[in-house]
């Protein structure tokens, strides 16, 4: 006679066994046929939507400085927060009790030398790197790049040593382009000169 613990072992074996044969006799699906898997539900997005700029700049271009003043080599530097301009003269001086900047800027494509008075807006604290800070005049100069033009904060200083006369930062590019720095002169279309 069999015992009772016999049978329930044998009755699970022969469970395991019937459920392995009926999972082995389903069809293989032919080479034809697509399987296809239902994409996992879409949880919805509380993300904000962003507006992406209309104007992609390059990591050179050239900006113009001013309204009609000279086209000049710019770099884009994303770590830096404000605009720099080279300059060749500066002289301050004081107009109604304020103070003014009169500056020259030369253009290095061309020789010509542009002439400008700005109101000094403020005077900046500029860190370098293994280096004492420096103090640079501030003044407000329109700056166009491609399609963009802003009004903008831009530091004066002396970038004569330097590849480019002018250095755009942060605050012309907020909100107005962005930068592939694997191209240049992409939003001007120009060859470099």
């Amino acid at each position: 006679m069999i015992s009772r613990q016999t049978l329930r072992i044998w009755s699970a074996g022969s469970l395991i066994a019937i459920i392995s044969a009926c999972s082995s006799l389903q069809p293989e699906p032919k080479p034809s046929e697509e399987i296809t898997v239902a994409p996992p539900a879409e949880k919805p997005c509380d993300c904000p939507k962003v507006e992406l700029p209309g104007l992609i700049i390059g990591e050179v271009e050239y900006a113009l400085v001013g309204s009609d003043g000279p086209l000049q080599k710019a770099r884009i530097d994303t770590g830096a927060t404000t605009t720099s301009v080279g300059y060749n003269d500066l002289t301050p001086f004081e107009r109604d009790g304020d103070k003014w900047i009169r500056f020259t800027i030369k253009d290095r494509l061309d020789g010509e030398v542009y002439k400008f008075e700005r109101p000094l807006v403020r005077t900046a604290e500029i860190k370098r790197h293994g280096a004492e800070p420096t103090r640079r005049p501030v003044v407000t100069v329109p700056i166009t790049i491609g399609a963009v033009t802003r009004t903008i904060e831009v530091t004066l200083a002396d970038r004569d040593a330097f590849d480019y006369p002018v250095l755009i930062g942060r605050n012309f590019m907020d909100g107005k382009v962005l930068v592939d720095v694997s191209q240049r002169f992409v939003a001007t279309g120009a060859t470099e000169q």
